[in-house]
């Protein structure tokens, strides 16, 4: 390879080494010689590129819009979880090591893990902004990332928009060394399929509401507590159930709100899971 390696990434189709070909170009050492553009100064790692680029960042600029038109209230609670996970992490994998920010948004997380001295990396369908940490534009059926690479990886309020759950739960153990940790959190999960599905379709429709119909809105869901267990295990996990950071007021308000409207609102769990 003749041109400046790029740390820390691979080529997401055949897991081959990356070099920067060019000032707008990263491209793979595989015999297939793959190529990757450039964006904001970091690059867009996506299989193909051109038709995922466009539907990742139409589901990305959805999620930010709506986030801006109704406040976003979550955004305390996010710091509150980060803060959790970036404890249980220090705890249980201490660095040093490769923390992975999956579905990253603004990089509040990776931002904690790069402060905790872990080597952060922040990945989103949208490019994460410059931070201490390194970045790119991927998706989570196709990580960038070398098998074993990571001591971490969190999923935080992310897993729920994966085009296949199962895929991105065998990537990030794929991704992960043996002792590694995967959180899951802030992702909203139900006991049942009809709950599941009611709470996304109201979601969905609040989404149209607020910034039309888009591809967030089509591709929106909730999971379902069994189904995201057995994927999870068939994944090859171990999971347990953490304090979630947010809180008993936040919980006892959610249950009482579910009582008086007679629905099944989504749960948020921590999930901590280890490779089998």
């Amino acid at each position: 390879m003749s041109g400046e390696p790029l740390v820390g990434f691979v080529c997401p189709a055949c897991r081959g080494a990356l070099e920067r070909a060019a000032p707008e170009t990263v491209r793979c050492a595989g015999s297939a010689h793959h190529v990757f553009p450039v964006r904001a100064g970091a690059p867009v790692l996506l299989p193909d590129a051109d038709d995922q680029a466009v539907a990742l960042a139409g589901i990305a600029e959805a999620a930010a819009q709506w986030a801006a038109a109704r406040g976003d209230r979550w955004e305390a609670a996010r710091r509150r979880v980060w803060k959790a996970i970036v404890r249980a992490s220090v705890e249980d994998a201490p660095p040093p090591g490769m923390f992975a920010d999956l579905g990253a948004g603004g990089a509040g997380l990776a931002t904690l893990a790069a402060h905790a001295r872990y080597q952060a990396v922040a990945i989103d369908a949208g490019m994460p902004p410059e931070g201490p940490y390194l970045r790119a534009a991927a998706s989570f059926e196709a990580l960038p990332l070398a098998d074993g690479a990571l001591r971490v990886a969190a999923f935080v309020a992310s897993l729920h928009y994966a085009a296949s759950v199962g895929r991105a739960l065998a990537e990030a153990r794929r991704a992960l060394r043996a002792d590694g940790l995967l959180f899951i959190a802030l992702t909203p999960v139900h006991a049942t399929e009809g709950g599941a599905d009611d709470a996304a379709a109201s979601t969905a429709e609040g989404i149209r509401g607020a910034v039309g119909d888009n591809e967030l809105s089509r591709v929106y869901r909730h999971l379902v507590r069994d189904e995201l267990l057995q994927t999870l295990a068939s994944a090859g996990f171990s999971v347990e159930e953490r304090p979630s950071g947010l809180g008993p007021l936040f919980h006892a308000t959610r249950a009482a709100r579910g009582t008086l409207a007679r629905s099944e609102l989504a749960q948020f769990p921590l999930l901590l899971c280890r490779p089998k």
